[in-house]
């Protein structure tokens, strides 16, 4: 196991390098904060103050080796728009990642709870009432796009019968428990019910493709209670595909809830995102991008460490390989 982890631990640092650097290069060639601070009335020992102010003044893998040491070491650099305090990008960052991890995680949480079970139901009705109507909401919430069903909760229990706020965040520690509840019931019905069809289909998908494989044919023929096939062997079997599903998900979830988070005026990342790339401010955007790049990274080490947890044939195949 110790292998395993290393080696997976390994594979994600190169591929966080890699991402970092690619990432790093395209913001750095997107333009020149420096002339962008000045305007366009500045003379040559003005902008190589600038440049020299900005830490600008040094080779392009200078400045990516020093980027990466800071960034590794918590510190993502100074604003070129919002003078102030040191520190100030990771501070945005870690404001901004507090409502859009809660809104992501509650929303996992509500997909989990009901996408997982009906993914089950729908595979083991397979062609019945209860499959068809399963796979046919699937589709509808596939169907309907995230700013439309922001848009229509919005307007129903929001302006029409005003029992829930229209927007805003209200984190625990400011309202309590209550207040962050309501607050949060729009924005995660708006971004899970997409998710939610998706990861239906998946489980169900997942399950048929196991259900149809010879040795559970074979573990019916010898009698075996359907029961026990079913949840010990078929569901035991497509776990892995389940739990590639749960990771990548999240993974969207946390990337992706730019569209809820401005419908609803929730201060997460991807509102500061949108907001710092409408402002040019090159060292916020590396900060908050390469954030969801390292989640990415993260999370989806977090999925390979579980497979060698949840199935030792993954292991053994690692060891196999090495």
């Amino acid at each position: 196991m110790a292998k395993y982890l290393l080696k997976r631990l390994g594979t994600s640092i190169i591929t966080f390098v890699l991402v970092s650097f690619v990432v790093y290069f395209l913001i750095d060639a997107t333009g020149d904060p420096a002339r962008q601070a000045l305007g366009t009335d500045y003379t040559e020992e003005q902008y190589q103050a600038k440049l020299e102010e900005y830490g600008l003044d040094a080779p392009f893998l200078a400045r990516y080796g020093t980027w990466l040491i800071h960034f590794v070491m918590g510190d993502m650099g100074q604003s070129f728009i919002d003078k102030g305090e040191t520190g100030v990008v990771a501070k945005q960052v870690i404001s901004g990642l507090g409502p859009t991890f809660a809104l992501a995680s509650i929303s996992m949480v509500v997909v989990l709870v009901i996408a997982i079970p009906l993914g089950i139901f729908a595979a083991k009705h397979k062609n019945g009432v209860g499959d068809g109507a399963v796979v046919s909401a699937s589709l509808l919430g596939i169907s309907v796009p995230v700013f439309v069903l922001c848009a229509v909760l919005m307007f129903i229990f929001a302006a029409k019968w005003k029992v829930l706020p229209v927007a805003g965040y209200r984190s625990p520690l400011e309202g309590g428990a209550g207040e962050f509840i309501r607050y949060m019931i729009l924005p995660v019905a708006s971004l899970s019910v997409l998710n939610i069809a998706y990861v239906t289909r998946m489980t169900r998908s997942a399950m048929l493709d196991v259900l149809g494989t010879d040795y559970i044919k074979s573990a019916k023929a010898k009698g075996l209670r359907q029961s026990k096939v079913f949840y010990k062997h078929a569901l035991k079997n497509a776990f892995n595909v389940i739990l590639t599903v749960i990771g990548q998900t999240f993974a969207s979830m946390l990337a992706g809830a730019a569209v809820v988070e401005t419908f609803f005026n929730i201060p997460g990342m991807g509102v500061l995102l949108i907001k710092y790339i409408n402002k040019s401010d090159y060292n916020m955007i590396l900060g908050f991008v390469m954030t969801i790049c390292l989640i990415f990274i993260v999370i989806n080490l977090v999925v390979d460490l579980l497979y060698g947890v949840f199935d030792p044939r993954v292991r053994v195949a690692g060891k196999a390989v090495n």
